[in-house]
């Protein structure tokens, strides 16, 4: 496989050769966030895709972002019932695919509803080909939850995962290193389901359950959002408490912290989110405080990076966001703008290339040379 660089180097070729006029410049090299060595977050993306609009590579909503092992993007439309594909190599901003409903219909299954999550299993982990899942919500439905999943990249063939009995509503999913399904919940509650969806992991906690209110009288609320590390630990993020919980892969709570206060390293209510990258660092948005916070596997703070504005390079509204583990890339989903903004996390050249639909005529390509 060719390594990233050389693969950055031939999309300069193919955008400087292509249809799109681009504009070839050298961007601020020491525009970086140092996190932990050797971990840094670039403040100016190398990708940047979608847009408000209903058009092919537009995003009339964003509702939920996934990256798979190719380093594919996943955009989930609940205002179009659809989720867009983009390769993170385009050179023009165009989608690779689109999953419809329709789809799902012709598979022989009910159309979809709210899309709450879209997951990508990895195969380097658990040996399978790259899975997608799908979790979406009905409450008109039976049943009102379900997962759907396609067995490898660009399949027709969806299926409907057995379970669907889940203890609380589901907000969100994710696979974990042996290929179990790890679901966050309303009221504290996350499930476990074995690879196969047909039913729970017994291992874990109570028969597959764990109810987080029950223990040592920790008040939970909503479950937002669920990440996994290598070795298989769980980490949700409690959403109006402020903080974020580790669980070991059997179902026992090992860690909480991420307290709540006015210090800019403290989240301060409302988590957004939660992922832990590739040495077990582990990220959140505040809402409140509209900056991303990372904490070191020891649940020690960091830094805060992230710039609430307008401009390219910045958030306006970051409600979803998830790390690619393989290629070190943190993913970005602005819900007021409706863009994918991919940030690399490690310092050398890379390319950014912007292209939102309403600024498609002035699409620019950039050679960014980081500090060393």
């Amino acid at each position: 496989m060719l390594k990233t660089w050389m693969l950055d180097a031939l999309i300069l070729i193919g955008t400087i050769n292509s249809t799109v006029q681009a504009e070839v410049c050298v961007g601020d090299r020491h525009d970086y966030v140092k996190i932990k060595e050797p971990i840094v977050f670039m403040n100016q993306p190398s990708l940047q895709v979608g847009g408000f609009g209903e058009g092919k590579n537009s995003l009339g909503s964003i509702d939920a972002i996934e990256v798979d092992e190719w380093g594919n993007l996943y955009a989930a439309d609940n205002l179009q019932r659809l989720i867009k594909v983009w390769s993170y190599y385009t050179l023009t901003g165009d989608v690779l695919e689109i999953i419809s409903s329709a789809d799902i219909e012709a598979a022989g299954l009910g159309p979809l509803a709210e899309i709450r999550t879209i997951s990508a299993g990895d195969p380097r982990r658990h040996h399978q080909a790259t899975r997608l899942y799908i979790l979406d919500h009905d409450q008109d439905r039976y049943p009102e939850s379900r997962i759907l999943m396609r067995p490898h990249l660009f399949s027709k063939h969806w299926i409907q995962l057995p379970f669907t009995d889940f203890a609380k509503k589901p907000l969100d999913l994710t696979v974990d290193v042996s290929g179990r399904l790890v679901v966050a919940e309303r009221k504290g509650t996350v499930e476990v389901l074995l690879a196969d969806g047909s039913a729970h992991d017994a291992s874990f906690a109570e028969q597959g359950i764990l109810k987080i209110k029950n223990i040592e009288e920790l008040k939970t609320t909503s479950l937002k959002t669920v990440d996994t590390d290598q070795h298989g630990n769980i980490y949700v993020a409690d959403q109006n408490n402020g903080r974020i919980i580790k669980i070991t892969p059997d179902g026992d709570m090992l860690q909480v912290f991420g307290d709540r206060s006015k210090n800019p390293d403290k989240l301060h209510e409302y988590i957004q989110g939660v992922a832990v990258d590739w040495h077990g660092n582990i990220y959140s948005r505040d809402k409140t405080g509209n900056s991303y916070l990372v904490f070191a596997p020891d649940g020690s703070s960091l830094t805060h990076l992230g710039e609430h504005s307008f401009e390219p390079y910045q958030q306006e509204n970051t409600d979803q966001f998830v790390i690619d583990k393989q290629h070190r890339r943190f993913i970005i989903a602005n819900s007021n703008n409706n863009r994918v903004s991919v940030h690399n996390l490690r310092r050398r050249p890379f390319l950014s290339r912007v292209f939102p639909q309403w600024e498609r005529s002035n699409t620019q390509s950039a050679l960014v040379q980081p500090g060393i």
